[in-house]
């Protein structure tokens, strides 16, 4: 998925939190970037004590998960060129964010396929 600072800002593990399995994950930042990796069970504490920080973190996780899942139904659902056509309309900040090939490979397809995509649609 992709991140920035106005865009699914966060993100979770997902096995660490609902399996309580540790989670290896890769990120690859395309800009300057901060992570900061905060143990659930710490801010599980917190956010029973804190009702803003709990009503922060319950607003983030539902507009991360909307947005999760809008991203994988609309892939499983529609072609390449359809779904290129849909990321196009909705998030094209994404394509002057970030590289060709990182798209590409978000979408499950080769840099040539992208390439081949983007010249038959017209914008």
């Amino acid at each position: 998925m992709f991140h920035t600072e106005s865009f699914c800002e966060f993100f979770k593990s997902y096995d660490t939190v609902y399996s309580h399995q540790k989670t290896n994950y890769e990120i690859q930042a395309n800009e300057k970037s901060v992570v900061v990796a905060v143990d659930f069970d710490f801010l599980f504490q917190k956010i029973q004590n804190d009702i803003k920080l709990l009503q922060f973190y319950t607003r983030e996780t539902e507009k991360l998960f909307v947005n999760i899942d809008l991203f994988r139904n609309f892939q499983l659902g529609l072609t390449s060129e359809e779904y290129l056509k849909w990321l196009y309309e909705n998030y094209s900040f994404l394509f002057q964010r970030f590289p060709a090939q990182n798209i590409a490979s978000f979408m499950g397809i080769t840099n040539v396929w992208l390439s081949n995509l983007k010249t038959k649609l017209t914008f």
